[in-house]
């Protein structure tokens, strides 16, 4: 085997001077057995080696030193590998950084099998997803990799390497490399194309129009081929198939991590083709109560917003508008369009969703509706 796990590793077993220890000897450092580096703690690379020691009857000094990688003093971990009567006695820790001392008894003379485990800093990984497009946008290929790095100063050879969505898989990996690996793969992923807007809640645009964007969403379900464990914060990059003539990139977008039964989402761009006009209609205060004064001091507020959309595309779109409304107690309501839906996600979020038919040759289909906020119980600092 080539280079051991840590440059200089050295094992040193010696005999402590006093009476009924073992005798005096340097043991070479015994050929690694198996090396196991599991990753499905990214911040914190855990790495697993199996050696074989050879022990006298007695107490043995075991010195392990480590020159020019970053390992975790106080996680390094020296394990007796199925003999109940062995057993490490103590751990001492040098003034020098990079070494330490145990301190193993062992009832006789043994080739002693020993895991040796540890955090390793300089192993990283790094979560990336393609996207590629069927014809018709409602669903695609979708695929993981794991940009795996190793820059810890140690060549990590024959190893097995543990990360999630690999499982095990036997790889070498040195120093300074790096290895995408395919962690998942869906043939065809179910797709929602969806053009999003996220207004201003003070600021209306009106015939300006408010900036909308094209938005692919993705869920993480058993039943689209995912939902076993969370899809990693990572960069996704989007692809199509025109007439399956090769593919044609589209855009990229950071999606966040995204947890079982979440939906995650790669937005590419502005949209023109698209338009959401927004007006504010209506602003008046409602069931005044006044003080002693006659100051009104609590009110309740109703607020009308006109939604004017209009679709130029050759096919039915769904627009989705992230409405902030102000904290408090509110309740909203819709009239003028019937394929309209709201969704209220928090105390300040409302979401709107409203399906838009195709346009019919060069003129848009055209949609307006009224969208009605009644604030509740409104204080003058509300305002």
């Amino acid at each position: 085997m080539k280079a051991p796990l840590v440059s200089t590793l050295l094992l040193l077993a010696a005999s402590l001077p006093v009476t009924g220890l073992a005798r005096t000897q340097l043991v070479t450092l015994p050929e690694r057995t198996l090396l196991i580096t599991s990753l499905e703690n990214a911040a914190q690379p855990l790495l697993m080696e199996e050696r074989t020691l050879s022990l006298q009857e007695g107490t043995n000094q075991i010195n392990f030193t480590w020159q020019n990688v970053d390992i975790h003093p106080e996680s390094v971990e020296l394990q007796v590998v199925g003999a109940d009567d062995i057993r490490v006695i103590s751990t001492g820790f040098p003034s020098r950084g990079n070494s330490l001392t145990w301190e193993v008894y062992s009832p006789r003379d043994i080739a002693q099998p020993v895991r040796v485990s540890y955090l390793l800093n300089g192993i990283t990984q790094v979560t990336s997803y393609e996207l590629h497009l069927g014809s018709s946008e409602t669903e695609g290929e979708f695929r993981q990799y794991i940009l795996i790095s190793n820059v810890s100063g140690e060549d990590l050879v024959d190893a097995v390497i543990r990360a999630p969505f690999l499982g095990e898989i036997d790889r070498s990996l040195r120093n300074r490399e790096s290895r995408r690996l395919l962690a998942k793969s869906v043939d065809a992923l179910p797709l929602e194309k969806l053009f999003v807007s996220n207004p201003s809640w003070h600021h209306h645009a009106g015939e300006d129009g408010e900036t909308i964007s094209m938005v692919y969403e993705l869920s993480n379900i058993a039943s689209a081929g995912l939902g076993e464990a969370r899809l990693p914060a990572g960069k996704i990059r989007v692809f199509a198939t025109p007439d399956g003539d090769g593919s044609v990139f589209l855009g990229e977008d950071n999606i966040t991590a995204t947890a079982p039964g979440e939906s995650a989402s790669a937005r590419l761009g502005v949209v023109s083709d698209v338009v959401l006009e927004r007006s504010k209609m209506r602003d008046r205060q409602t069931n005044q109560r006044r003080n002693p004064r006659q100051q009104v001091v609590v009110f309740d507020q109703e607020i009308q917003l006109r939604y004017t959309l209009k679709n130029f595309k050759d096919e039915p779109v769904t627009i989705r508008v992230h409405e902030r409304p102000p904290s408090g107690e509110w309740e909203a309501t819709t009239s003028g369009h019937g394929d309209v839906r709201l969704e209220r996600l928090s105390i300040n979020e409302l979401v709107v969703e409203i399906d838009l038919p195709a346009a019919v040759g060069e003129d848009p289909a055209e949609v307006v509706i009224d969208l009605d906020f009644l604030f509740r119980n409104r204080l003058q600092s509300d305002r």
